[in-house]
């Protein structure tokens, strides 16, 4: 796929994005200037030296998509021989996701929540997101844990503005949930800061 209609396919999920979810907020930042398209002969490099996520090469061989350096100069890459449109929207999440809301949770807590509104975004409801063969299920086990904490009380719409405009009271109402007392070992696996 030529890096226009990336593009063009990228903007298109911003705006499913922001439809799904209006609270996250909209980047002035042109598109080109936020996604790495990294061929499969470099990725290895730009994970390790670029994004400074240390990994080895099977590792990065499975990896389809990372953002890294948040804040005004986020970026994303993105493996262009090996990603599904479910990586792309992922990583576009993590990209409007707000500094407080990665500060406040864990990475697993993360990754659920974000993995959580892809598959919104995707329609996917609660159907597995694979990789490019077709294979796994992306971030199960976070994906899991979230749905878990929503059955058990978490205040879902507590989600969107913690997570999009870094909500502080959202925030401590979702650390605060009852579902955090009552599912044995999340409590340590999602709070960053008591």
């Amino acid at each position: 796929m030529s890096k226009k209609k990336f593009l063009s396919c990228a903007e298109e999920f911003v705006g499913e994005i922001h439809a799904a979810f209006p609270l996250a907020v909209k980047c002035d930042e042109p598109l080109m200037n936020v996604f790495h398209l990294v061929e499969e002969s470099r990725w290895f490099y730009y994970l390790n030296h670029v994004a400074k996520f240390r990994v080895d090469v099977n590792t990065a061989a499975q990896t389809e998509g990372i953002t890294h350096s948040y804040g005004s100069a986020a970026k994303i890459g993105i493996n262009t021989a090996f990603h599904t449109p479910g990586t792309v929207v992922h990583e576009l999440l993590h990209y409007h996701s707000h500094y407080h809301f990665r500060a406040n949770f864990s990475a697993v807590l993360n990754e659920g929540v974000t993995e959580f509104f892809t598959r919104k975004v995707m329609k996917l409801g609660s159907g597995a997101r694979t990789n490019m063969m077709g294979e796994g299920d992306i971030y199960a086990k976070e994906y899991a844990m979230i749905k878990a904490l929503l059955v058990n009380g978490c205040v879902v719409d507590r989600l969107s503005p913690a997570y999009f405009l870094g909500d502080l009271t959202a925030i401590n109402e979702i650390k605060n949930a009852p579902s955090f007392c009552t599912n044995e070992g999340v409590e340590n696996a999602v709070i960053v800061h008591a």
